[in-house]
């Protein structure tokens, strides 16, 4: 009797750790269910008035120094170089000589033109005194008139190309480059130095699109 007794106490404390077990995990589950409440958290934070600034921003780029000013000198007649007058790292001036060419065909020319025009100006004050006697056409006096006018204009056109027989400085600077020697000859057109002026210089880099609207004159 005794241990039917002892049994069944232990059998109800073990129904009862199970109803209580029960019970507290619904409370649990019961308080998971329930939405959360904020917490205010109260973080420190220090403040300061804004104000705009000048930002500096350095930029590193390799270029490359050039001259300030750089001429190539041409020629504008064809010929035999007959005289270099400059040396490579010479100083020149503006309008200084530095080359002349053969004008010897040139001067041949010019002897024909003008030989041609003056037979042509006596063609036509021949021409102009028989069309006052009624012994020539207008049309054949303004005719030689044209080919007289063309051929003044061809001896201009010769002495014209003597004169630029005889190369100039296009500006002042030093000779960097010599690309041509005496006794060579040389088509219109041909480089026969450049010059440059180093009395200032430039520097030529490459920016991006962002970079360059970065820089600014200080």
């Amino acid at each position: 009797m005794k241990r039917k007794y002892i049994f069944g106490l232990i059998i109800v404390v073990i129904i009862a750790l199970i109803a209580f077990r029960l019970a507290s995990n619904k409370r649990t589950l019961n308080q998971k269910k329930q939405p959360s409440k904020d917490t205010v958290v109260r973080i420190p934070v220090k403040a300061i008035q804004a104000k705009t600034q000048l930002e500096l921003i350095s930029l590193v780029k390799t270029g490359a120094v050039a001259p300030f000013k750089e001429a190539k000198v041409l020629t504008t007649a064809s010929g035999t170089i007959q005289q270099l007058r400059f040396n490579l790292g010479d100083h020149v001036s503006q309008g200084q000589v530095l080359a002349v060419t053969d004008t010897r065909l040139m001067e041949l020319d010019l002897q024909k033109s003008v030989t041609n025009a003056e037979k042509l100006r006596h063609d036509l004050q021949t021409y102009t005194e028989l069309l006052q006697g009624q012994a020539a056409t207008q049309e054949k006096v303004n005719e030689v008139r044209q080919n007289y006018l063309d051929a003044v204009n061809q001896v201009s056109h010769d002495k014209k190309q003597i004169a630029d027989a005889a190369v100039k400085a296009p500006t002042s600077g030093m000779i960097a480059e010599k690309p041509v020697e005496e006794g060579v000859f040389a088509n219109a057109g041909t480089r026969i130095a450049t010059i440059v002026n180093i009395s200032q210089a430039k520097v030529q880099l490459n920016l991006t699109e962002d970079e360059v609207y970065q820089v600014k004159t200080l």
